[in-house]
C-alpha cells in the first residue's frame, strides 16, 4: 500500500517534494546551530553559566520528550499543513522575542517555547519524507536530507561565532527566524503537493495515541531494535560531545584551531558517510548498518588512542563516516518498517527517544568524564561497536527490511 494512496508518487512530484525537504532540513540546521552558539555565549555571562548553558540544551531538547509522542494526534486534529504553518510561525516570534530579551530566564523560557516547536516539526518531517518520495528512493531521500542537516550543523557554529565576535548576534537570530520562517513556507507548499497529501487511512493514524504506537513497537522486535539502537548509539555519541574539548586541549595539548579541526573532522565526514547510504545499501544492503557502525566505532576507538591532533582528526573524520552512514540506513529503515496508519505516532516515540538519549549522554559523559577523556571516547567507541555487532547478527532482517516494502500494520 503506497503513502500516498493507491498510486506512487512519481518522478515529477518526488523531486519537487525532496528539494522543499532538504531545504527545510538545511536551513533549521544552519538556523539552529547560529542560535544555539549566540544563546551559549549570552549565558556564559550570566550568573551560574555552566547550570544555564545545561538548562539551555534541557529546553531545546527536552519538549521533544514530552510532547513528540502526541505530535501525531495534534497535527491530524488541527490539519498537518495549517499546524507546521502556525507552529512555525510561533517559532518565528519567540525566536523574535530572544532578539529584544537579555536575561537568562526570559531566554530560557523562549527556548523551550523553539524546542516545542520541533516536538511538532521533527516527527512531522520523518513522517513526510516516505509519503513525499515512495520507498524505493527513501535512503537516497533521506541521504540528501541528513546531508544538508549536517551541513547546516558544519557551517552554522562558524558563522554564529564570527557575527557575535562583530557585535551582530541580533543577525544570528535573525537567521534563525528566517529560517523558521521559510519552513512555514515549505510546509505549505508539501501539504498542496499530491505525493505529500495524507493517505485514507490517515484519520486512524490521528486517533492512534501514543499508547497504542508504543504497544506496537513493543510487538515488533525488528522496529524496536531499530529504535533501540538509536538510543545507545545517541548516547555514546553524546558523550563524545562532553570529552572533545578536554581531549583536545589537556590531552593532545592542541590550540583552539586544533579543536575545531577535531569537530569539523566529525561533521564532514558525516556528510560523506551520509551521502554514500544510497550507493552502499544498493550495493550490500544487509552490511550497511553494522558495517557503519563498527566504522564509527572503531573511528572514535583510535581517536582515543591518537597521541597526536594529526592522528585523531582524520581517525574522527572516519567515525564520522561511519556514524553518518548507520544514522541514514536506521532513519530508512525505521520508517520503512513504521509504514501505515501508525507511522506518525512512531515517528512521535522515535523522536522522543532520540532527544532523551542525547539528554543522557551529556550525563553519561559528565560522569565518564571522572575517568578521563581519553577513557570517555573509548567507552563511547565501544558501545558504538556494540550496536554493529548486534546489527551484524540481524543482517539477515536488515536485508529484508531495505530491500521490501514492508508488510501492512494489523
Amino acid at each position: 500500500m503506497n503513502a500516498a494512496g493507491s498510486h506512487p508518487p512519481s518522478a515529477a512530484t518526488r523531486l519537487p517534494a525532496v528539494a522543499l525537504l532538504v531545504t527545510v532540513a538545511g536551513t533549521a540546521a544552519f538556523g539552529d546551530a547560529a542560535a544555539v552558539i549566540t544563546l551559549m555565549l549570552r549565558l556564559y555571562r550570566a550568573d551560574h553559566p555552566s547550570w544555564a548553558i545545561t538548562a539551555l540544551l534541557f529546553c531545546i531538547l527536552g519538549p521533544s520528550v514530552l510532547l513528540a509522542p502526541f505530535a501525531a494526534r495534534i497535527l491530524g486534529r488541527g490539519g498537518a499543513a495549517r499546524t507546521l504553518v502556525l507552529t512555525s510561525a510561533g517559532q518565528v516570534a519567540a525566536t523574535a522575542g530572544l532578539i529584544i530579551v537579555r536575561g537568562a530566564a526570559p531566554t530560557l523560557a523562549l527556548v523551550a517555547v523553539i524546542g516545542a516547536g520541533l516536538a511538532m516539526t521533527q516527527p512531522a518531517l520523518l513522517e513526510i519524507t516516505p509519503r513525499a518520495v515512495g520507498p524505493d528512493r527513501l535512503v537516497w531521500a533521506n541521504s540528501l536530507i541528513r546531508a544538508a542537516s549536517w551541513t547546516g550543523w558544519t557551517i552554522g557554529p562558524v558563522t554564529g561565532g564570527a557575527l557575535c565576535a562583530a557585535g551582530l548576534a541580533s543577525a544570528a537570530l535573525l537567521t534563525e527566524a528566517a529560517s523558521f520562517a521559510l519552513a512555514g513556507v515549505c510546509f505549505g507548499l508539501l501539504g498542496h503537493m499530491p505525493a505529500a497529501r495524507a493517505r485514507p487511512s490517515h484519520s486512524g493514524q490521528a486517533a492512534a495515541g501514543a499508547r497504542t504506537a508504543i504497544g506496537y513497537i513493543r510487538q515488533d522486535r525488528v522496529l524496536a531494535g531499530l529504535i533501540a539502537s538509536v538510543g545507545v548509539t545517541n548516547v555514546c555519541v553524546s558523550m563524545t560531545g562532553v570529552a572533545e574539548v578536554f581531549f583536545a586541549r589537556e590531552i593532545l595539548r592542541a590550540g583552539d584551531t586544533g579543536f575545531a579541526f577535531l569537530s569539523s573532522a566529525w561533521f564532514g565526514g558525516m556528510v560523506v558517510g551520509t551521502l554514500a547510504a544510497p550507493r552502499a545499501s544498493a550495493w550490500r544492503s544487509s552490511w550497511t548498518l553494522p558495517a557503519g557502525a563498527a566504522l564509527a566505532g572503531a573511528g572514535i576507538i583510535a581517536a582515543a588512542t591518537a597521541g597526536s591532533i594529526t592522528a585523531a582528526v582524520p581517525a574522527y573524520g572516519i567515525a564520522g563516516i561511519g556514524f553518518g552512514l548507520q544514522a541514514t540506513v536506521v532513519r530508512s529503515m525505521i520508517q520503512r518498517r513504521a509504514d501505515g496508519p501508525l507511522r506518525g505516532p512512531v515517528c512521535g516515540i522515535w523522536v522522543a527517544v532520540d532527544m532523551s538519549t542525547q539528554l543522557a549522554g551529556y550525563l553519561a559523559g559528565g560522569a565518564a568524564m571522572l575517568a578521563g577523556a581519553r577513557a570517555t571516547l573509548a567507552i563511547a567507541g565501544a558501545g558504538v561497536c556494540v550496536v554493529g555487532g548486534v546489527a551484524l547478527s540481524r543482517a539477515g532482517h536488515i536485508g529484508y527490511i531495505l530491500r521490501e516494502v514492508p508488510l501492512e500494520q494489523p
